[in-house]
């Protein structure tokens, strides 16, 4: 591990831009250690739903630049946090923390093309190299402060960058995101640890002989602020591919919503009232609340995931689907889990938070690729008034009423079915809004996402 940290300090001395904040900024002002209150201030956090297979020496670094944005409220200071552990989609650890087994080497710096001084390089701990420990729930950077960049403010709705260099040894492995698709400058470079790091530069990523250039793999988990005024809205989405944004254009959380791409919450949150919505995905294909809540990992299966709940004021969860089609469990045992998830999102202080509960949609099979209702035949259990989607949507809407369950619901079923046969997607220009019978398709996506910003626009 010492000829790998060598290795990124010797790439690090040359700052074109900024010298490390350190040099700016007091010890007191760079930790943050005024009691202040950070939340997630930014768009397009994600937890990470991968452990790569062990590195070679072609691609033991990584680095990456990716786009965020600031939300509805002006931010004084900002801080960045990257996780340690995945959530992985697949084989046995499927839908539970699961560990790389190694550290991993951080060097990182924010890029404001448009502010006096673009790049300004982060620390940790006073620190210019971070190390990002195995099992590491969310570990910070030092805070940024807008005066190091020329600002008085991180204004809202800035868009800005978040560049960093990523190395593990030969034989180790990264926690990350699958090849998201990128747009405006973003991307991910892996090569060998002989390359200069990219951390400390600007505009978009070179590529090397012996490097190859991929979608956006990497990026921090979590982005908080502390507001200079009023706190913002901000969203932790917890759930499964349906929330997650599969079968849109782009995959959740790859596009920023901005071109209408990335999913109904991505799209529907990008403008509300004007602003972006700060918010972190915490959702993964082909999970369920049973694995988040009961999986083998120790007494406490989300002990990491729990650790985000702290940074937001609110929390959109859509489990139910899955636990349905894969485990075979009842309307009443997800309900169960449901209010479990529920109460561990009150009880993480005592400040409130508002949780928004989305209704299971139809799951159906259809003869006429999805052309028409009537060739659409809803699985069992997804019937009208069965035992399981309706049945759970119609208990959770009646805990919301009676004030015991959560604070809101988002009736997603509603906005996608069939006013006719309620257990059928509905047709829109000779197509049903969703094209596997199971998520929302372009078209849907679009609907829901127009549902759901009118919703959010309501909540704020």
């Amino acid at each position: 591990m010492h000829l790998l940290r060598r290795s990124l300090i010797k790439g690090a001395l040359a700052l074109p831009f900024a010298p490390p904040i350190s040099n700016q900024i007091s010890a007191a002002e760079r930790t943050g250690r005024y009691g202040d209150n950070f939340m997630c201030c930014a768009t397009r956090g994600r937890v990470p739903y991968i452990v790569s297979a062990p590195t070679e020496a072609a691609n033991s670094q990584a680095d990456t630049r990716k786009r965020f944005r600031i939300g509805g409220s002006a931010q004084a200071a900002i801080k960045l946090g990257y996780s340690g552990f995945a959530v992985v989609s697949d084989g046995p650890m499927r839908g539970r923390e699961s560990l790389p087994g190694n550290h991993q080497h951080l060097l990182v710096s924010v890029e404001i093309p448009t502010a006096p001084t673009p790049v300004v390089v982060c620390t940790f701990r006073g620190d210019l190299e971070g190390v990002l420990k195995d099992g590491d729930a969310i570990y910070f950077t030092d805070q940024l402060l807008p005066q190091q960049f020329g600002l008085k403010e991180f204004a809202a709705n800035l868009d800005f960058m978040v560049r960093e260099t990523r190395r593990i040894e030969i034989g180790d492995r990264f926690t990350r995101y699958g090849q998201l698709f990128s747009h405006k400058g973003e991307g991910t470079v892996f090569g060998s640890s002989d390359f200069e790091p990219q951390y400390n530069g600007s505009g978009p990523l070179s590529v090397g002989w012996g490097q190859s250039m991929r979608f956006c793999c990497f990026g921090p988990s979590l982005i908080v602020g502390r507001a200079a005024g009023a706190t913002g809205m901000s969203i932790l989405a917890i759930g499964d591919s349906i929330l997650n944004g599969s079968n849109d254009a782009a995959f959740g959380g790859s596009s920023d919503g901005s071109d209408e791409q990335g999913g109904w919450f991505t799209r529907g949150s990008f403008n509300v009232n004007g602003s972006a919505v700060p918010h972190t995905l915490m959702a993964f294909n082909a999970t369920t609340i049973s694995q988040m809540l009961h999986g083998g990992n120790g007494s406490d299966p989300m002990m990491r995931r729990r650790e985000f709940f702290r940074y937001f004021t609110h929390f959109v969860e859509n489990f139910g689907t899955n636990d349905f089609g894969d485990q075979g469990r009842s309307s009443q045992e997800v309900l169960n889990d449901k209010k479990a998830l529920w109460k561990a999102i009150r009880e993480t202080d005592t400040r409130d938070r508002h949780i928004t509960s989305v209704t299971i949609i139809p799951r159906v099979s259809s003869s006429d690729e999805f052309k028409t209702v009537k060739g659409q035949q809803p699985n069992p259990g997804y019937e009208d008034r069965g035992q399981s989607r309706w049945k759970l949507n119609l208990a959770v809407l009646e805990l919301q009423k009676s004030g015991i369950g959560p604070d809101s619901v988002f009736d997603l079923d509603a906005v996608l079915r069939d006013e006719t046969h309620p257990d059928r997607f509905a047709v829109s220009d000779g197509a049903a809004l969703s094209n596997d019978g199971t998520h929302p398709s372009v078209s849907g996506s679009k609907v829901a996402a127009e549902a759901f910003n009118k919703y959010l626009s309501q909540l704020r």
